[in-house]
């Protein structure tokens, strides 16, 4: 099971210990009790159980599937992050459309592509997680907060000048910190542009390519060369999404 899959897992577990998930349980229950009630008599005794047990199932598949269709609630913080996302799903099922429908010289060439694409997009999920916790957290944190002026002139007491400058080491090294947290932020932000504007590009050229036959615009070798390099583009992001967990690693220490 991959990381994405078990924070999927995560999500869900979530969702389901919500209101509006145990009542459609609850509800779907009584729906099927309803139901089976007024034609099988319900009553104690061997004939109930096969009854009692389909309200039970029904009611724990009707809280799953609650739970299940809405966890994008849950997923996110910031709905900065949701719209993220959720663009990086849109472009993704559009690339892998236009990658089904493409002539072979774009396959075979690709032909590994959309398991890399598939792999960053996993790692950019997990990124996007991990920068909307940090970014939820330090704008819970820091809400309101106001910084202690320093002396703009050097105290006259020597200790008191101590102190002074104490503080100030203490806020040097809060804004190196902070600073950390938000380079792993910042960076994931700037690879999830990167990815979903290189899906567009070459989802278009693809296109292009399909209705052209590349007798207009782009001959075939010309056609090669533009996907060797968003190849090799797609491979530099993968490298750097695993830069990027480092950094989040690192600052949290």
């Amino acid at each position: 099971m991959t990381d994405r899959q078990r924070d999927e897992l995560r999500v869900v577990r979530r969702s389901m210990f919500t209101g509006r998930a145990l009542w459609r349980g609850v509800v779907t229950s009584v729906i099927v009790m309803l139901i089976t009630g007024p034609f099988h008599h319900w009553h104690m005794g061997p004939e109930f159980i096969p009854y009692a047990a389909l309200t039970l199932v029904a009611g724990l598949a009707g809280w799953v599937i609650a739970a299940y269709l809405q966890r994008e609630r849950f997923r996110f913080r910031l709905l900065k992050y949701g719209h993220l996302w959720t663009t990086i799903a849109d472009r993704m099922t559009r690339f892998e459309n236009a990658y089904r429908g493409s002539p072979k010289i774009v396959k075979d060439t690709l032909s590994d592509t959309p398991s890399s694409i598939r792999r960053v997009v996993d790692s950019i999920y997990m990124a996007l997680r991990r920068a909307d916790s940090v970014r939820g957290l330090i704008d819970e944190s820091e809400k309101n907060i106001s910084q202690m002026p320093m002396a703009s002139v050097p105290a006259v007491d020597s200790q008191a000048q101590s102190l002074y400058d104490l503080a100030q080491k203490n806020q040097d090294e809060y804004r190196q910190h902070y600073q950390k947290l938000m380079a792993g932020v910042e960076r994931t932000e700037a690879q999830t542009a990167v990815l979903i504007s290189a899906l567009d590009s070459l989802r278009l050229k693809m296109l292009d390519y399909r209705v052209t036959g590349g007798k207009v615009e782009m001959p075939s070798s010309d056609l090669v060369t533009h996907l060797e390099a968003y190849k090799t583009e797609f491979a530099a992001l993968e490298k750097a999404v695993e830069e990027v967990e480092s950094v989040f690693l690192q600052a949290g220490t």
